[in-house]
């Protein structure tokens, strides 16, 4: 591999081409969201009313109080306190509150995209083939631009620090590990996990850097212990270990899925190919390559997370969600051999323009959960109803437990008033208060398919038990009750209803 370029004019051009490259990443990722008024599927609800806490507390809550008072708070909050500093700094609060989320997890994925430049740059010592990096990640690899579908933010913020701390490790600098070290660890669990085996391997592969590795590891350990101490304390009943080395027949399909789709599992095997050739000259040019060697013994570890082994609460998904790391730097080193340059750049060419037609609409349209229409509801209730209306929301099943299905259940990171079923953050609480919270939702799934004599009777009564003021639903059906009324009635059909007994 070639040495890095000396001369002032080849760094200024450097700098150049990853600034323009950032910016067209920046108009990417927005366009990519063009059609979200609100952040996309479960998650997202519960990131934005943590964000709403954070700017209401000025501080780390010991519970989700006031809006989950006996729900305990051990729950990352790196990204939440990023969305909160732009909230504050734009004034996006209250109601804007969601595109201030939004705005923050699209940030982010263009800090990732420097980030994986920074990696590409120490590994490979020049700047070509990290600028190539750059491009995969950005407009050719499925995720982690995908990541928005899910509300996956605190896992995209935590990637973008795991990238850097793997870049400052591999460069030596070791003030900035001990920094991005802490800060992963506030930022997300599961990358604090994939964060430490890499730091592990490193050490076991670097006896030179052992002294400075192991001190910047425990001082970032040290900075962020009372934190960890609470996490372990809080969440230990969600920890185990699990060998999986049987056929799941439902697993498999789902992770091949989020493996693809077909342009990348195009990047997949070009990225095979690319862990071959280091391999295979990892013996010829030991010194060159040893950069490599952690993250080859690290890809590995993520692979056998994919289903071998299992570490709970984490699931194979997590792992299949950041393959994408390893895919785009070892499709870069099959890439870079590539000859001649014309060759190169002609695949790479063609890479883009078949990743960008196929990310273009990134956002699945069945995780939108709210649309405008939903907004100018929420708008509505902001203005229209008391602080402390209760709102009884629509709700479907969800890995054994209940989430809604449209903007009412963004009425309490957007306007603060309860709902029931309240955000997904309920399913941290003690199994007595999950019961409480998902008894009632599914009293309220039962009802969709009751006979219509005794539909408004046992919706009342439903409404009575857990003292609900108006009935937030894109059903027509309650209109045919005559203890409620219409109180907000949409033109794509959001009806809002209050009970009037």
């Amino acid at each position: 591999m070639a040495t890095a370029p000396t001369s002032n004019a080849d760094r200024s051009q450097a700098r150049i081409s990853v600034l323009g490259l950032l910016l067209l990443v920046t108009v990417w990722r927005f366009y990519q969201v063009r059609h979200l008024a609100l952040p996309a599927w479960v998650d997202s609800v519960h990131h934005t009313l943590l964000v709403r806490i954070l700017l209401e507390q000025g501080w780390l809550p010991s519970t989700w109080g006031p809006y989950l008072p006996h729900t305990p708070f051990y729950y990352h909050f790196g990204f939440h306190t990023s969305a909160a500093l732009l909230a504050r700094l734009t004034g996006m609060t209250g109601l804007e509150l969601g595109k201030a989320v939004l705005i923050a997890g699209q940030l982010w994925q263009v800090a990732l995209v420097l980030a994986v430049y920074l990696l590409a740059r120490s590994l490979f010592a020049e700047h070509e083939p990290a600028f190539i990096a750059m491009l995969l990640v950005s407009f050719v690899a499925e995720m982690p631009a995908f990541y928005v579908s899910w509300g996956r933010y605190p896992l995209l913020a935590g990637a973008t620090l795991l990238i850097l701390a793997m870049a400052a490790a591999t460069a030596r600098r070791w003030r900035w590990l001990t920094i991005l070290t802490a800060l992963t660890a506030i930022t997300h669990h599961y990358i604090l996990l994939l964060l430490a085996i890499f730091l592990l391997i490193s050490w076991l592969l670097s006896p030179g850097q052992r002294v400075p590795l192991f001190f910047s590891a425990t001082t970032a350990a040290i900075l962020v212990s009372p934190w960890l101490w609470r996490v372990w304390s809080l969440g230990q009943r969600w920890a185990g270990v699990e060998a999986r080395l049987g056929d799941d027949s439902r697993v498999t399909p789902y992770l091949l899925t989020l493996l693809g789709p077909l342009h990348n599992y195009g990047l997949l095997l070009i990225a095979g190919i690319g862990y071959f050739l280091i391999a295979r000259h990892v013996h010829r040019q030991p010194t060159q390559l040893r950069p490599w060697l952690p993250l080859c013994a690290w890809t590995l570890l993520l692979l056998a997370f994919l289903g071998p082994w299992q570490l709970q609460p984490f699931r194979a998904d997590h792992a299949a969600l950041l393959i994408f790391l390893p895919t785009v730097l070892f499709a870069t080193a099959a890439l870079h051999q590539l000859r001649p340059p014309l060759y190169r750049w002609a695949l790479i060419l063609l890479l883009l323009l078949w990743g960008m037609w196929a990310t273009r609409n990134i956002v699945r349209p069945d995780t939108v959960f709210a649309d405008t229409d939903d907004v100018a509801a929420l708008q509505w209730v902001d203005a229209q109803t008391a602080p402390d209306a209760r709102f009884l929301v629509d709700v479907a099943p969800w890995f054994g437990l209940w989430r809604g299905v449209d903007g009412g259940w963004w009425i309490t990171p957007l306007t603060g008033r309860p709902t029931v079923l309240p955000p997904l953050a309920y399913a941290w609480s003690e199994a007595n208060l999950i019961t409480s919270y998902t008894t009632p939702a599914a009293k309220l799934a039962t009802l969709y398919t009751s006979p219509p004599a005794d539909y408004c009777a046992q919706l009342l009564t439903l409404m009575y038990e857990v003292a609900a003021d108006y009935y937030y639903t894109h059903s027509a059906q309650p209109q045919s009750c005559p203890w409620l009324s219409v109180a907000y009635h949409s033109p794509a059909g959001v009806r809002i209803y209050q009970r009037l007994e």
